[in-house]
């Protein structure tokens, strides 16, 4: 059983948050797989831009918890990320 721990990360923009992010994702997951892991940030824009940064590493194993409204102007209008919906959830 994992214990619970936590890390808060924070700084200016392009101080490399989501490189660490995804640096240290990628890491967890390859030593610990089957682990959950909860990345929570302060806007849909910021879950936005960790979500491509693990695309870009190629780590697409992870769903996405954002607002519908969030949702449509981000994922189909603009077509970011994948064409595929399998890991984005709407509430």
């Amino acid at each position: 059983e994992h214990a619970m721990t936590g890390a808060l990360l924070f700084g200016p923009p392009g101080t490399g948050k989501t490189t660490v992010i995804s640096a240290s994702v990628r890491t967890i997951m390859h030593h610990e797989p089957g682990r959950s892991l909860w990345l929570v940030a302060h806007s849909n824009v910021a879950v936005k831009n960790i979500a491509e940064k693990l695309c870009k590493v190629e780590f697409t194993d992870f769903r996405l918890l954002v607002s519908k409204d969030f949702f449509y102007e981000w994922f189909v209008y603009s077509g970011s990320l994948a064409k595929s919906t399998t890991w984005l959830n709407t509430h």
